[in-house]
């Protein structure tokens, strides 16, 4: 959240000083909202579908060669003496590929699933820009040991707020 300071206080310093005491929390949701929303609708499809699903694919595809390769190891003793192995490794050759190729199948289409994230209804950005808000909000005074009369900066943005409104009502 000290990003968020950051971001708060670059803001205050840009605005106007009498408009900064009520429009940086405004400024801040919108900056939150755009950045959650891109992040939603951009780069975690991306990311997901480019570099999540191929490293699971691999790793799934070499965990199956690993067993496969200790069937194989496995049935070797029975094959010298010209045995035929039990059926159980085979059964476990035929479990391992057929879970391979499951687990594969679905994270590939875990890859696409996401893709869909890009057509996000605008009402997640929202919460997660609320919710990231309320964190901001929430450990503000833990953040300022310095401040002895901390109010968190939404408890202050809404007294002014309050006041402005009183003062343009009458």
């Amino acid at each position: 959240m000290a990003s968020v300071d950051r971001v708060v206080d670059w803001a205050a310093g840009h605005l106007p000083a009498s408009y900064a005491a009520w429009l940086v929390v405004p400024a801040l949701f919108v900056i939150l909202y755009l950045a959650s929303a891109t992040l939603l609708r951009q780069v975690a499809p991306l990311l997901v579908s480019q570099l999540v699903v191929p490293v699971v694919v691999l790793a799934v595809g070499a965990v199956g060669i690993g067993v496969l390769t200790l069937e194989f190891v496995s049935a070797q003793p029975f094959r010298l003496f010209r045995r035929r192995p039990p059926t159980l490794l085979y059964t476990m050759g035929d479990l391992t590929v057929g879970t391979v190729t499951l687990v594969q199948r679905q994270v590939r289409g875990l890859g696409y699933q996401t893709r869909r994230l890009r057509w996000l209804r605008a009402w997640a950005p929202l919460l997660a820009a609320a919710a990231l808000l309320a964190l901001w909000n929430h450990g503000w005074c833990a953040r300022h040991p310095d401040d002895v009369t901390c109010l968190p900066p939404l408890t202050t943005w809404q007294s002014t707020v309050s006041l402005w409104w009183r003062e343009l009502t009458g």
